[in-house]
Parts: structure tokens; C-alpha cells; sequence
């Protein structure tokens, strides 16, 4: 498939999704599985990984797992951070590949 990747994410909704650097991160989300049985079904369930886009090159790369479940967040870019709030707050630090949990502020 010349330029294309053969990998890529599964097909999820109410993720976060974010351009970086010319790469598109999609994080999170929820997914749907059939679960066979008795009867075929249709079972949704949350997404844990996170995939990366680079524009360049046209390929996927599963970059981790998120280290919190995550569907409906919302994400903002500071410096070589990509900060990710949704159930807990997390930075994946572009750089390092890591994610670090900010503590929880507490009401005002």
C-alpha cells in the first residue's frame, strides 16, 4: 500500500484527538467489539491506547497505553506536553514518551 500504513487504530468515538509537530495523537476513546456467544452482539468498550499520525511519512504507530481510562476529554498543547483532561488529568510528554498524572486540584 505505498506510503499508507497497513496499521492503524481501531474505529472509536468520543476520543481526543490532537495535531503536533505535523503528527495527529488520537487518544482514548470507545470502541465497539463483537462479542459472539450464544448470539452476536455489538458490546462498546473503552479505548485505552493512543496512535500517532505522522503527515510525512502517511504511517500509524501505537504510541502506549493511557495510564487512565479515558472517553469524552478534552486536550491542549503546552510547550512538548500534550496535556489530557478527562476523568484525571495526564501529560504525555512528546520527547520522553512518557505520561505523568497531575494531582487533582481541589475545590475552591
Amino acid at each position: 500500500r505505498n506510503g499508507s500504513s497497513i496499521l492503524s487504530p481501531s474505529p472509536r468515538r468520543l476520543h481526543a484527538a490532537f495535531v503536533f509537530n505535523g503528527s495527529l495523537f488520537v487518544f482514548g476513546g470507545i470502541g465497539n467489539i463483537w462479542a459472539y456467544g450464544n448470539i452476536a452482539q455489538n458490546v462498546s468498550h473503552v479505548v485505552t491506547d493512543m496512535w500517532q499520525f505522522k503527515s510525512d511519512s502517511r504511517i500509524w504507530s501505537e504510541r502506549g497505553i493511557i495510564p487512565v481510562v479515558s472517553h469524552l476529554g478534552v486536550i491542549a498543547q503546552w510547550g512538548r506536553k500534550i496535556i489530557l483532561v478527562s476523568n484525571f488529568t495526564v501529560v504525555f510528554d512528546v520527547s520522553t514518551s512518557k505520561w505523568s498524572k497531575i494531582a487533582d486540584a481541589s475545590p475552591v
